[in-house]
């Protein structure tokens, strides 16, 4: 073979053989252009899109977890039965591999890319240009949909968990403080720092004016006693109690605040092209499918050629 290519012009061959050429290169024109007119044109629709207020789940980029979530069988499914695509993909809903041939329909027809700027791109080929944008459409709402049900679950298992927590602290700090009452009317301590202040100034007078009897020393003999002995877990109570009370504000704090991402209602994803029914078909492109086919006609045809050459030779 090599020796015929070296002694034999490619065009003396051509030439010699023209006429098959031609006749190859015109059945294959007209058979691809009637084949690119059997195949049903599809438009395209397409959106960019970046990922907002997404919650931390793992040391994932944002845009990672964008293409996970969306790409998730949760959020087909929920396109699947709000578009009816298996009716539209024209599938016999009776067959036993029929979800398999819808996903494998979906997958040709649709596809999630990561863009250079850190953004995730949607694209859909659809026979009918509405369908392809209303898709589009639909994956955008169903993924906001899907991220905030992750989100709210979320939340409210710590608006739950922090709820216990906030009853039993109240409960807490109820007992500390009947507690706290209860020492302070039987012992008549109300404060100490300030009662024993005054205590030692009236304790300090009566010595002076040697008035230490009766009955009103009594009662100041009394009070003193009882500072004493219950002065100190008075004072220690009562840091306790603050110290629940500085817990109590903390766990209302964190309880508020994923009581708040609960009822919040936000966007997920932030539309950098909005998708929309193209006008225009972008598939086939059929001058490329007759010029392909033609030439790869023309290529096997020379072969062909070739080879009947070179066993004339032989």
């Amino acid at each position: 073979m090599e020796a015929f290519f070296n002694n034999k012009s490619i065009f003396m061959i051509m030439n010699k053989w023209k006429a098959h050429l031609i006749i190859v290169a015109v059945a294959a024109i007209l058979l691809s252009a009637i084949v690119s007119f059997l195949i049903k044109p599809k438009f395209r629709s397409f959106a960019y899109l970046y990922p907002i207020n997404l919650p931390t789940l793992s040391e994932e980029s944002k845009t990672e977890q964008m293409l996970q979530i969306i790409q998730s069988m949760d959020i087909k499914k929920k396109l699947y039965k709000a578009l009816n695509l298996g009716k539209h993909y024209e599938l016999d809903s009776t067959s036993k591999y029929y979800f398999s041939y819808l996903n494998d329909e979906f997958e040709n027809n649709v596809s999630f890319t990561k863009t250079e700027f850190e953004g995730v791109g949607v694209e859909v080929y659809d026979t009918d240009p509405y369908t392809a944008c209303n898709i589009i459409d639909s994956i955008i709402k169903f993924y906001n949909d899907k991220v905030e049900a992750l989100h709210k679950k979320k939340n409210y298992e710590m608006v739950f968990i922090k709820g216990k927590e906030l009853k039993r602290k109240r409960t807490e700090i109820d007992s500390l403080e009947r507690l706290q009452r209860d020492l302070r009317i039987k012992y008549g301590v109300i404060d100490f720092d300030a009662q024993a202040k005054e205590l030692t100034r009236g304790y300090m007078n009566m010595l002076m004016v040697g008035k230490k009897g009766g009955e009103t020393g009594r009662e100041v003999d009394t009070l003193m006693r009882n500072l004493k002995e219950k002065g100190g877990d008075l004072l220690s109570l009562r840091s306790v109690i603050w110290a629940a009370y500085d817990q109590l504000r903390v766990i209302k704090d964190e309880y508020d605040k994923n009581f708040t991402e609960v009822q919040k209602k936000i966007t997920y994803s932030l539309i950098v092209s909005t998708p929309y029914p193209a006008d225009k078909k972008s598939y086939p492109i059929r001058w490329l499918i007759v010029v392909g086919s033609t030439l790869g006609a023309l290529i096997i045809a020379f072969i062909a050629i070739a080879f009947i050459e070179n066993r004339k030779k032989n």
